[in-house]
């Protein structure tokens, strides 16, 4: 056994025997990792952007230039392409947990990430390593884009012009970001991703990168899907497409007082039950009055009823308000188990109620009806003034500008060339401010109640403010011939179908790892 696998093995051990009288921690919840998945999408570029250094680690980029890494397709890569992979993953997972921490006030990682992270214990079962966490997710992203690069040269697919810009710009941010660092380009890379990197180097690797990200593009769009498998894919899944709306109210059950002799609170097996028939007596009760319910109207009755409440000085509150009941567009993952399948049953129909229970509280339901997703999406134009505060100033623009579209021929086209002109979206900007297919729901609250007033018609336009985003001068172009239903469909059976794709190109360029030369990224 060599010198750097036995490094790997002790360390492990050593990991391993911590973790056995470790506290078990708790595993990344789905919401916070798709999440993550998302902040590390666009990999190279956001590094650059977040200006945050937290690179100490200077190890011998001669090593790492040196070592044998990994095998793929026949061709051998060093340590340096794996490190730079890691640098990246580590400082991602840094910058996030530092924007959790800053904007929420609690750390998402118990991870000093200026220390090696090969001494931290990232899985307390397992003793894995936080660095080799990151290691592992560094190799995978390092495979995933030589696999798609492999694939495309093999089907001859070139890079398109946008890729190549998307190269550009990612240099072009290198250089600002290394200026207002006050280092050069080369510098910069070194401090974020360690000594191994050069600039020609990372301009080889954001090449991979969008042409990797291109291919794959190119062939998720090029896979054909009929309307059959669409209506197929929504028959067999409907509770994943479905949304239910309903109204709701909630009664919190008044409990016994459990004291003990010396006039303290108390629980037990005893006091449990017989709290537990307290609530259970309330939920008979609620179903009774249920049955009785027989409208809309008088579910929200009830609802105001039986919420009623005492202030401070003994006096009877109004109950809930009726559009507080209101719950829309909720999809079945979103509802707890015990109510979730009796919402989405095929029989449900208006006017079906039903009652839950908690410890201490009993929920009552009143169905409404359910969305199949049927509704057509929309295509909408806009220009982004982008601002966080309401501005006098900004807000007289964006009246300028669209005083200027109403002295024209008020058209979606001359509406798209001041789109081009004025807006600071760069998802829409080259496109007239053009998107095509909105769904419900897809685009900011204010932006989104705009775009689907049930009022809506072509060509109306109008200015909104958000917070998130800015002053938003919108353009209604009209319906589009596809659903939100189609939509969602199609994609996920290209996104199985991908999947499916990229696992066989797994098969076709199967991963070999050394060892030795990844333990010279400890």
């Amino acid at each position: 056994m060599g010198k750097s696998n036995r490094i790997r093995e002790q360390r492990q051990e050593k990991l391993a025997a911590a973790a056995a009288s470790a506290t078990k921690k708790k595993g990344m919840s789905p919401k916070l990792k798709s999440i993550l998945i998302g902040v590390l999408c666009a990999v190279i570029v956001i590094g650059l952007a977040a200006g945050v250094i937290v690179n100490t680690r200077r190890q011998n980029g001669t090593a790492l230039k040196n070592a044998d890494a990994v095998l793929i397709n026949g061709k051998t890569y060093k340590a340096e392409e794996v490190d730079f992979y890691y640098n990246l993953m580590v400082n991602q997972y840094y910058n996030y947990n530092l924007q959790m921490s800053q904007t929420y006030g609690f750390s998402l990682y118990d991870a000093d990430f200026t220390k090696s992270l090969f001494d931290q214990t990232y899985n307390a079962e397992t003793g894995l390593s936080w660095g080799d966490f990151l290691l592992e997710q560094a190799v995978d992203q390092l495979y995933n884009y030589i696999i798609l690069e492999e694939a495309g040269k093999a089907a001859g697919f070139e890079m398109p012009a946008e890729g190549t810009e998307a190269v550009q710009a990612m240099l072009t941010e290198l250089k600002a970001a290394a200026l207002r660092n006050g280092m050069t380009e080369g510098q910069y890379l070194k401090a974020i991703y360690g000594n191994a990197i050069s600039l020609e180097k990372y301009t080889k690797y954001a090449t991979r990168e969008a042409y990797a990200q291109c291919y794959s593009d190119y062939y998720a769009e090029s896979l054909t899907v009929t309307d059959e498998e669409l209506e197929q894919q929504y028959n067999e899944n409907k509770k994943d497409y479905d949304l239910a709306n309903y109204r709701t109210f909630t009664v919190k059950v008044e409990l016994p007082e459990h004291l003990d002799a010396n006039g303290a609170a108390y629980s037990d097996d005893a006091t449990k039950a017989a709290d537990e028939a307290v609530v259970t007596e309330a939920l008979a009760n609620l179903k009774t009055r249920l049955e009785a319910v027989d409208s809309e109207e008088a579910f929200l009755a009830l609802a105001e009823e039986m919420t009623r409440g005492v202030d401070a000085d003994g006096n009877e509150t109004a109950g809930i308000e009726a559009e507080k009941t209101l719950m829309t567009n909720i999809g079945y993952e979103a509802l707890s188990e015990d109510i979730r399948d009796w919402m989405f049953d095929d029989a449900r129909k208006a006017g079906d109620t039903n009652v839950t229970k908690g410890t201490s509280t009993i929920v009552a339901f009143y169905y409404l009806d359910r969305s199949d997703r049927s509704e057509l999406t929309r295509n909408v134009r806009h220009i982004l003034l982008a601002t966080t505060k309401e501005s006098e100033e900004i807000k007289a623009k964006a009246e300028a500008i669209l005083a200027d579209f109403n002295v024209g021929p008020k058209t979606a086209e001359s509406f798209g060339e001041l789109a081009i002109a004025n807006s600071e979206d760069p998802g829409s900007k080259d496109a007239g401010g053009l998107y095509e297919n909105v769904i419900p729901g897809q685009m900011i609250s204010e932006f989104n109640d705009w775009l689907f007033d049930e009022e809506r018609k072509s060509g109306d336009t109008g200015i909104i403010f958000s917070e998130e985003t800015g002053y938003h001068i919108m353009y209604y172009v009209g319906e589009s011939d596809r659903t939100t239903r189609q939509l969602l469909t199609d994609n996920d059976i290209r996104n199985e179908r991908y999947e499916a794709y990229v696992e066989d190109l797994e098969l076709l360029y199967p991963l070999v790892t050394y060892e030795a030369g990844l333990a010279k990224i400890d």
